[in-house]
C-alpha cells in the first residue's frame, strides 16, 4: 500500500522501548508509525500531521499526557482524532474521586477517550482498537 494511503498513528510515549514496540507493531499491521516523546512535542506533531489516531502515555516527565488530552479535546482542528489511552496504572474505574477518573470517564468539561489500554497491552486487543477507530484499517 502507498505511504500515503496508510493510516498514521501518532505514539506520545517517552520510553523509547515502548516506541520501538509501538512503532514495529503497527508498521507491521500495515500503519505508518510516527512518535513523539513527550507532551509538549505530541501536541505540535499532531498539529502539523493530522494522525488518524494517537496512542497516549499518560505520565511522561515534564507535562502529562492528560494535560495534552484536554489540550488536543479542547483544539478545533484536533478535537475529532481518536485518542487511546495507553497506561500502566490500572483502569479509569480504579481512580474514583481523582482528577484524571474525571477527565477519563468524560466528568470533566471534555469527553473521555475513545479507548483505554492498560500496559502491558495485548497487541491483538490494541490492533483491533486501532482497527475499529481508525475506521476499518490500515
Amino acid at each position: 500500500m502507498p505511504e500515503s494511503l496508510k493510516k498514521k498513528i501518532l505514539i506520545v510515549e517517552d520510553e523509547p522501548d515502548v516506541v520501538s514496540y509501538f512503532t514495529m507493531l503497527l508498521e507491521d499491521n500495515g500503519y505508518t508509525a510516527i512518535a513523539a516523546d513527550s507532551a509538549d512535542m505530541g501536541f505540535e506533531i499532531a498539529d502539523k500531521e493530522k494522525p488518524d489516531l494517537i496512542c497516549l502515555d499518560i505520565m511522561m516527565p515534564r507535562r502529562s499526557g492528560l494535560s495534552l488530552y484536554k489540550e488536543l479535546k479542547r483544539d478545533e482542528s484536533l478535537k475529532d482524532i481518536p485518542v487511546v489511552i495507553v497506561s500502566s496504572f490500572g483502569q479509569p474505574a480504579d481512580f474514583k474521586g481523582t482528577r484524571f477518573y474525571k477527565i477519563v470517564s468524560g466528568a470533566d468539561d471534555i469527553p473521555p477517550p475513545e479507548y483505554f489500554c492498560e500496559k502491558p497491552i495485548s497487541p491483538k486487543e490494541l490492533l483491533g482498537m486501532i482497527k475499529k477507530l481508525t475506521g476499518g484499517g490500515a
